[in-house]
């Protein structure tokens, strides 16, 4: 793992089967405290497979619409980084998931991985994951690794996975696509 220290922050980066996977660690709190966010996650998936809102089917459209209303209900008092979640499950039921930190940073949850898990406690499998968030510098932010993994986990790598901006802004990716070679059980997912 290198690091590359800039004003304001440190970016950490690391490749994996070819691919950088990117994590910045902005440590520029106005309020001076300790904790850290974790933005701009750099895709695997280029720019140019990004669309409107609107070109969305309607399915789609109810998933973002979900995940976004989801999103100003996240706890983010720190890095003021709003995010939320849905997930359609495989019997037609929309789960939502809000990020929650915590000022103890291991303890924070990230929207994705509450949604994925609500699917669980739903009794149903994942079919489509939409993360609703700020964009970053570079650009439309995507799940980090450990909700990917457990995406692959409880959805398998065809489970959908689109990226929603504030600016209407989207990015459809499968989780195989963004987490190529993660740990897989070769379970189907959850309920399989």
């Amino acid at each position: 793992m290198a690091k590359n220290s800039e004003v304001g922050h440190e970016t950490y980066t690391s490749v994996r089967g070819g691919r950088h996977l990117g994590l910045r660690y902005h440590r520029d709190d106005p309020k001076g405290g300790p904790w850290s966010t974790i933005r701009g996650r750099k895709s695997a998936v280029s720019d140019s497979s990004t669309t409107a809102v609107a070109a969305l089917s309607a399915d789609d459209q109810e998933l973002v619409n979900a995940a976004r209303s989801a999103r100003s209900r996240a706890y983010a008092p720190y890095s003021k980084f709003n995010a939320g979640a849905a997930v359609r499950c495989e019997d037609g039921q929309v789960v939502t998931g809000v990020l929650v930190e915590n000022i103890s940073l291991g303890l924070s949850m990230c929207a994705e991985r509450v949604a994925l898990f609500a699917a669980v406690d739903a009794a149903s499998r994942p079919t489509t994951l939409v993360l609703a968030a700020p964009q970053t510098a570079d650009g439309l932010t995507e799940p980090c690794g450990a909700c990917l993994q457990v995406a692959l986990e409880l959805g398998g790598p065809s489970l959908r996975v689109i990226a929603v901006g504030v600016d209407d802004t989207t990015r459809l990716s499968t989780v195989g696509q963004l987490l190529g070679r993660g740990p897989h059980s070769g379970l189907k997912g959850f309920g399989h």
